[in-house]
């Protein structure tokens, strides 16, 4: 991979964020010329490290004035769009919220890009698009979002897909399963369980008898690499998951096996969410076809690298 992307152009939006970090480094550790698109207001602590190598530009994708100079300044031949609003309360204030930057600065952000000068961008989706399907959860299901965050991301798949069968655009369509790994946002399941364990803080959660679909985001970021990289890959909608359905009772209890530290965790202290899914398990059977890819971290090993990571930086938050 580091010969095909040695000098190359690419732009990663929300590349101050966790995943867009991982993949930051990647992408400079295979020699590309990497450019970000950091929202003004968000931290650059997990690109502190690579500032002086990198190109950061501070603009909301809201702003298509500045994203329109920002392309006709780096003309990038790969877009990794992962800048997003990941909130999923359904309420009027995070619709208007999700809507503005998830699909408008999706739309700004294709629009700002000279037609013809790019070989791909990497849209990301997730698997809350499945709601309410059979499992295992594979591509050409029916989308049925039931959080304004997910139908955001419907929203954005619907644009692209015309984007690409309509105007030829080179589009890929990702979908994430739950992504976790070091440097993640609190607010989530793992790392919220992680910090709290680690704390020695009692741990509220549900009776943890859903199940979900856990990928460890150093494959996510093979994954996304490895897609921008096919050209079979383009016009496709691909799933990134693990195949794999864990309780999150199950991996509560890995977790604090891994901590080892005396902290209670609260099963049913809090209820369920009136939009939970209770099952969320993906079919990875396009990506290993069309781009050759796996996972290739295990749920325990990619726990043990996580807690150890928030561990070792545990004041960081």
């Amino acid at each position: 991979m580091k010969s095909l992307l040695n000098k190359k152009r690419v732009l990663i939006t929300g590349g101050e964020g966790f995943i867009g970090s991982h993949l930051t480094h990647k992408l400079a550790e295979l020699g590309a010329n990497v450019f970000v698109i950091a929202h003004p207001r968000e931290d650059l602590w997990r690109l502190k490290d690579l500032l002086k190598t990198i190109k950061v530009f501070r603009v909301d994708i809201e702003d298509f004035a500045s994203l329109r100079k920002i392309m006709d300044k780096i003309s990038p031949c790969k877009v990794y769009h992962l800048a997003a609003i990941t909130k999923r309360e359904n309420t009027p204030e995070n619709a208007l919220l999700v809507a503005r930057k998830n699909i408008i600065g999706t739309i700004n952000l294709v629009a700002a890009l000279d037609k013809g000068s790019y070989d791909c961008f990497v849209n990301i989706g997730t698997s809350d698009e499945y709601a309410g399907n059979p499992i295992p959860f594979y591509e050409e299901q029916p989308p049925n979002p039931i959080s304004f965050y997910a139908a955001s991301k419907t929203a954005n798949w619907y644009f692209c897909k015309i984007f690409y069968n309509k105007l030829g655009l080179p589009i890929i369509n990702l979908r994430f399963f739950l992504v976790y790994g070091p440097k993640q946002n609190t607010g989530f399941f793992i790392p919220e369980l992680i910090i709290s364990s680690l704390k020695r803080r009692d741990f509220k959660m549900t009776l943890g008898e859903q199940t979900r679909d856990f990928i460890f985001v150093g494959d996510i970021i093979d994954g996304i690499i490895k897609a921008s990289l096919r050209k079979e890959a383009v016009g496709q909608t691909i799933n990134f998951c693990s195949g794999n359905e864990y309780q999150l009772r199950e991996i509560a209890e890995k977790v604090r096996k891994l901590t080892g530290k005396g902290a209670k965790i609260l099963y049913g202290a809090i209820p369920y969410r009136n939009n939970e899914i209770g099952r969320i398990v993906g079919d990875n059977s396009k990506a290993r076809n069309i781009i050759n890819w796996r996972p290739r971290v295990t749920l325990e090993k990619g726990l043990k690298i996580t807690v150890d990571w928030y561990r070792d930086n545990l004041g960081k938050y």
